[in-house]
C-alpha cells in the first residue's frame, strides 16, 4: 500500500495524491531539446550521466523526432544543428 502524505503550512497531515506523470511526449520538443543539450554538455565532468537511462531514451526519441523532421541523423552535423535549431538540414 502506498500512503502519499502532504505536510501543510500549519504542519497538518492530509492525503496526497501526487500527480500522473508524463511522458516525453507531453513535453514541448523545445524544452526536451534544451535539457538534452545541457545535460550532453555536462558528460566532461559527470560521466556517469553516459549510463543514464533517462538520457538514452531523451536520445532515442529525440533522434525519432529528428529523423521525422528529416534530419540525416547519421551526420552528426545535421542531428546536432537540429538539436540547437527547428530546422532539419537537407539530406
Amino acid at each position: 500500500m502506498n500512503l502519499n502524505i502532504h505536510l501543510t503550512d500549519n504542519c497538518s497531515i492530509t492525503n496526497y495524491q501526487s500527480p500522473v506523470m508524463k511522458s516525453l511526449t507531453d513535453y514541448p520538443i523545445e524544452e526536451l531539446k534544451l535539457i538534452y543539450n545541457i545535460l550532453h554538455n555536462q558528460f566532461p565532468t559527470h560521466t556517469e550521466l553516459m549510463n543514464s537511462e533517462l538520457l538514452q531514451d531523451l536520445q532515442h526519441y529525440l533522434l525519432t523526432k529528428a529523423e521525422a523532421s528529416g534530419v540525416e541523423v547519421s551526420q552528426h552535423s545535421g542531428w546536432a544543428n537540429w538539436l540547437i535549431t527547428d530546422k532539419a538540414t537537407p539530406k
